[in-house]
Formats: structure tokens, sequence, C-alpha cells
């Protein structure tokens, strides 16, 4: 009689075959159909036996720290110039010379400076200098300091309320409520 072979037999055969290795190593984990069925655990284990044994390194975690503050970099080239010294008379006549002359270019002015910054420059122009002209230059340099357009234009349309409300002939009371009414109700809407 010819003896039939399971299919574990047939499997293992044709994988011997293809791989052309013997060795118990490669062996696949063969589950016999006959025995009953091993638990999800003793799976893991006879899977876990056949796998090769090698330490696996786990990485440190860098260390970082979240209640200290990073300092930031200092620029060396800031370092040469002195700080908190009072700008001088002279200094206030170069500047506006220089902004006639190129323009509000703070870049090129500032090269002009040899102990001032470009930012020290700038702030000393747009914080004091750009209205006092006529302060440092003199009177015929009135014309150049800066006026707030804004002030300008409400200080025309206060003085063309006040026309307009005077020429109307109310009390006086209600001549103080129309104009509050009015000037909130602008401000609202601006």
């Amino acid at each position: 009689m010819q003896q039939t072979k399971s299919y574990d037999e047939i499997s293992q055969a044709r994988y011997q075959e293809e791989i052309g290795d013997t060795s118990n190593e490669n062996l696949p984990i063969l589950i016999h159909l006959d025995d009953p069925l091993p638990s999800q655990t003793d799976f893991l284990d006879l899977f876990l036996q056949t796998l090769p044994k090698t330490k696996k390194k786990i990485a440190r975690r860098k260390k970082c720290d979240f209640h200290t503050k990073k300092r930031k970099k200092v620029n060396k080239k800031k370092l040469i110039f002195e700080k908190h010294t009072p700008f001088t008379i002279e200094e206030d006549e170069k500047i506006l010379n220089l902004v006639i002359e190129h323009g509000p270019r703070f870049q090129i002015i500032s090269q002009f400076f040899l102990d001032r910054s470009q930012n020290a420059v700038k702030n000393r122009y747009y914080k004091f200098l750009r209205y006092n002209w006529d302060l440092i230059l003199g009177d015929h340099y009135q014309h150049l300091n800066y006026i707030n357009e804004d002030e300008n234009a409400q200080h025309q349309i206060n003085q063309d309320l006040t026309n307009f409300l005077e020429s109307m002939n109310f009390y006086p009371e209600v001549t103080n409520i129309i104009r509050n009414f009015i000037t909130q109700v602008d401000n609202h809407f601006r």
C-alpha cells in the first residue's frame, strides 16, 4: 500500500527543495493538525526560540530641560558701540543734513557715524529730530517739521461743526448735546 503524506510533510519537502538548506535553523515552525492547537503564548514561545539571539540597543533620550531659558547669542559687532551716550548737537545737525542729502536711508547715513549703529541713528531721527528741524537747523527749515495730518483734519472738522451749530441759533444746552452726539458718531465710524 502506498503511504499518504500529510500536508506538513509535503510543505516541508517543498521548502527544502526550494531553499536547498536542511539545517534546523531555518526550518519553518510547523503545527501538526493532529495535536491540539497551541495557545497564543505557546505559539509565541516557539516563534521566539527560532529567532537569533541579539541584544537590542536602546537609544538614549536626549536630555531636554524645558524649565531653563535658552540664552540668546550675542552679536559681537554690536558690542563696539557705546550704549546710552547722548547725541550731541553736532551729530543731530549731521543726521538732518544727511537726511536732506540722501533721504531717510539710514543704512547709508549710519556709515558716516563711527560710534553709532544704524538703529540708534534711525531712532534718533524718528523719535526726536523729524519734529524739530527748526530747533536744530534754524527757522528756514520749519516747513520740514513733521505735521500730523490727522490732527489738522480733525481741527478743521471741529471748527466747521462749531460754525454750523452757532449758525443754527440753538440753546447752549442743545448745542452741546448735538456737538457731543456728532463727535461720538464720528469717532465710532472711524
